[in-house]
């Protein structure tokens, strides 16, 4: 029987994004609990040097819902 996972603070648990259509867009996605309870999307881009060699970017963000309401001009 499989245990249900709990989120542990600081701690992030990252997939291969198998949707990923652009170059842009993140090789890895997931999720971590920071310190202070609040759940951020974390996103790892796996890139290279001018001299060639791999490096991992890494860019968090409040994983918010997003909102589908259009801005109306005033």
């Amino acid at each position: 029987m499989r245990r249900r996972y709990e989120p542990r603070p600081n701690h992030a648990r990252l997939f291969r994004n198998r949707k990923k259509q652009e170059t842009w867009q993140s090789d890895f996605r997931g999720k971590i609990q920071l310190q202070d309870g609040i759940e951020h999307f974390v996103g790892v881009t796996i890139r290279r040097t001018f001299a060639g060699e791999e490096y991992l970017a890494i860019y968090l963000r409040p994983d918010l819902p997003i909102s589908r309401h259009v801005l109306t001009k005033v």
